[in-house]
């Protein structure tokens, strides 16, 4: 029989208190209540510096962002936006809102949810 584990130590934030099972955890965490974990553009704060910089490649770090010229959805990285493109080779269009799928199956669940009551055919129509 495996003996019970005994209580484990508890390590507090001195300033808000939360608590960690481990050191490193809370040292992790300390920059938080410092300000160098804030994005400089959109103001959010992230418990790592590894997850503020995973935030600022992700947002494109205050770049303008590209669009799509089909669907006007927007990028701020160009390779994201070039991996998007082809959704837009023969595939078919939402006839209430514009949206575009890549599959009819797709279309259609679409309709169903966003569109209740719209009745009559939802697309089809070839990009």
């Amino acid at each position: 029989m495996a003996a019970a584990a005994g209580p484990r130590t508890v390590h507090h934030c001195p300033v808000c208190w939360k608590p960690f099972t481990h050191p490193k955890s809370l040292l992790q965490h300390l920059p938080v209540h410092t300000g160098s974990t804030t994005c400089p553009v959109c103001g959010r704060v992230c418990d790592r510096k590894a997850r503020l910089n995973l935030h600022m490649r992700r947002s494109g770090g205050g770049r303008t962002p590209l669009h799509c010229s089909v669907c006007w959805r927007a990028y701020t990285n160009p390779q994201s936006l070039q991996k998007h493109l082809p959704v837009h080779r023969g595939h078919t269009t939402c006839r209430v809102c514009g949206r575009v799928f890549d599959r009819v199956a797709r279309l259609n669940a679409h309709v169903r949810a966003a569109h209740p009551g719209f009745t009559g055919s939802p697309g089809l129509d070839r990009l």
